[in-house]
């Protein structure tokens, strides 16, 4: 199956906003009495804030940055390369 350029930009989109997090509206229709007691129809209106998820954050980065975010073993560091751990020295308090 061969996808449409626009439908290639949908699902990317779709992806890019579940890695950064959305803001989602739900709308439910109820029927309530008015004043008078004849049935209205009300619209509300419910937002709700989707966090990002990580699941596609990490697909995200392994594909578009696979030198940084490579999953396989040759990416990892060997032990001959420089690394390891970063020590910050305690900032000295102010007299």
């Amino acid at each position: 199956m061969k996808f449409t350029k626009k439908q290639n930009a949908a699902v990317v989109a779709a992806l890019y906003s579940l890695c950064i997090g959305h803001w989602t509206t739900e709308y439910t229709k109820e029927t309530k009495p008015d004043k008078n007691g004849d049935p209205v129809e009300v619209t509300k209106e419910k937002k709700t804030y989707v966090e990002p998820n990580m699941t596609a954050v990490s697909f995200w980065l392994c594909n578009r940055m696979p030198e940084q975010w490579s999953k396989s073993p040759a990416a990892v560091a060997s032990p001959t390369e420089s690394g390891g751990v970063i020590i910050i020295p305690a900032a000295e308090e102010e007299k």
